[in-house]
């Protein structure tokens, strides 16, 4: 686990073994709040390429983040990876069609299906409201219909991993 952690953040202390014993690990994330760096639709695609990575890998395996908001991504400036935009903060992430008892902030009617459970799809949704507070920076056709797309619940993170938009600079 700890493998998968050294991109995104650097151990502080050591672990330390606490009197009910547990294992404690502090970690300070290398991360800087991305909203500075997304200056232009160049920058937001690069951002949103990262992500759709992310979650395709996230739902290829039936798990979900569920908290899907522009404070949950920060941006590596040196990632090793050429990811630069990493999506963080999963304690609500959970199995495919999780049946919500709980609305997040950013969630609205259309979050979740008519039987109240968040998707792959309503992961879409919100990075379509995601990509909307940012609609002053996507100037081109193509990139405002992506949104609407997203919106729609019309696409899975694999599928709009090839969408054109994302794979072409503006």
């Amino acid at each position: 686990m700890l493998k998968v952690t050294q991109d995104l953040s650097r151990l502080k202390r050591g672990l330390s073994l606490t009197k009910v014993k547990e294992y404690r690990v502090v970690m300070k994330t290398q991360g800087i709040p991305c909203v500075s760096e997304l200056k232009n639709e160049n920058k937001i695609q690069e951002m949103i390429k990262c992500i759709f990575t992310g979650l395709a890998r996230l739902h290829q395996g039936n798990f979900i983040h569920c908290d899907i908001r522009l404070p949950n991504v920060v941006y590596i400036p040196e990632s090793p990876n050429k990811f630069n935009y990493v999506l963080i903060n999963f304690e609500h992430g959970f199995y495919n069609r999780r049946t919500c008892n709980e609305k997040l902030s950013g969630y609205n009617d259309n979050t979740l299906t008519t039987a109240g459970c968040y998707t792959t799809t309503s992961e879409m949704y919100q990075l379509g409201k995601m990509l909307e507070a940012l609609s002053s920076r996507i100037s081109s056709n193509q990139g405002k219909g992506f949104v609407e797309k997203l919106k729609s619940k019309k696409l899975i993170a694999k599928l709009a991993l090839k969408h054109s938009w994302i794979n072409h600079s503006s």
